[in-house]
């Protein structure tokens, strides 16, 4: 199914208008700026001043230190940026979304995770973070495996 309107957990998919030829074959690259894109249109109170890793402040970073190809079209980012609040401060969120390739240039948001605004964390404090996530995520994902498990039994 495809919408004009934002993917959204288990929602409707949406057509990408990111060609794969703007960033090659490169699916972990997509599955970053949609997930960019969903996190500036419905979580930012600000989102032209949002800065990203990657880019402006933070240019020793790439796409690649964040995006973790979980298997199966799905690929998990783990980031942060920095916007201003209602108040005009300047906030630095931190969150977690599982992007699904859907195929034929089609993304959905599968899982969205916020972690409360911060300020001033170090990048080995974003790894720790990232890396507690991912760890939190496999206990999840264990969990839900062995209830289906049981529940077909």
């Amino acid at each position: 199914m495809t919408s004009s309107g934002g993917p959204g957990i288990g929602g409707p998919t949406r057509s990408s208008s990111r060609s794969t030829e703007a960033h090659g074959d490169n699916s972990a690259a997509l599955a970053w700026a949609w997930c960019k894109e969903i996190v500036e249109a419905r979580y930012l109170k600000s989102p032209a001043t949002a800065e990203w890793p990657g880019g402006g402040f933070f240019p020793e970073y790439t796409y690649k230190d964040f995006v973790t190809d979980v298997g199966g079209g799905k690929y998990r980012i783990g980031a942060w940026v920095d916007s201003q609040n209602a108040f005009g401060a300047i906030i630095r969120t931190h969150f977690s979304c599982v992007m699904t390739n859907r195929g034929g240039g089609r993304w959905e948001l599968s899982d969205f995770f916020e972690v409360s605004p911060t300020s001033g964390l170090s990048k080995q404090e974003v790894d720790a973070m990232k890396g507690r996530m991912d760890e939190g995520r496999a206990v999840v994902d264990e969990m839900v495996k062995k209830y289906r498990s049981n529940k077909q039994q």
